[in-house]
């Protein structure tokens, strides 16, 4: 299988977004090109301009919220509650 198949296909268009962006491409251009929302290239190319191509993975910023038992219950409580 091709290495650009194991890969996400964001990941691959973040790498590609990005060299182009060194080769002088505008951001409207990539923007266009990859048929993505012009701030989606410029968010790419200001996360990802200074990373090797094995740091640019596209990870969510969000991590899990860790929260108590009791907290829990209160939190389902309340959703039960106003549904």
């Amino acid at each position: 299988m091709k290495e650009y198949m194991k890969e996400g296909r964001d990941t691959v268009k973040m790498r590609w977004c990005v060299r182009k962006h060194n080769q002088g491409w505008s951001s409207d251009k990539i923007a266009a090109h990859l048929r993505v929302p012009r701030r989606t290239a410029y968010y790419w190319i200001d996360k990802y301009s200074d990373c090797t191509k094995e740091e640019m993975v596209n990870r969510p910023n969000k991590v899990g919220v860790k929260m108590d038992d009791r907290t829990r219950k209160f939190a389902l409580g309340l959703r039960e509650k106003h549904d």
